[in-house]
Parts: structure tokens; sequence; C-alpha cells
């Protein structure tokens, strides 16, 4: 039993996944902060804004864009 669990722990299965999600997290860490401290992300929550309101069509309905 104790062979088991120490073979278990030595096992490098499934290291090569462990490792492409840790580059694919941080990939998307860099991505998110370039977004939210760029001039890009005041376009973005405006372009979100926009879409917004669109959808809430009660509230203004001639605000969108044709």
């Amino acid at each position: 039993m104790l062979k088991r669990i120490i073979g278990w722990f030595k096992s490098e299965r499934g290291q090569d996944v462990m490792e492409y999600a840790m580059l694919t997290g941080a990939i998307a860490l860099v991505i998110a902060v370039a977004l939210l401290t760029t001039p890009i992300s005041t376009y973005m929550q405006n372009f979100a804004t926009t879409i917004g309101n669109c959808v809430n069509i009660a509230a203004d309905p001639y605000i969108c864009p044709n």
C-alpha cells in the first residue's frame, strides 16, 4: 500500500495538462490586466454600455444606432 502511494506521488501523468493550464491562466491574466489598464478599456466599457442600453429598449427606444 505504501509503495502504491509513493508511486502515485512520483507519477508524472497529467503534467503536460497542468503546464498548459498554468500557461493559459498566465496568458489570460496578462490580457485582462492589459485590457483594464490601457485606453482600450474605456472604449470597451463604452461599447458594452451601448449594447446594454440597446438591449434595454424599454428604458429609451431611440438610443440605439440603426
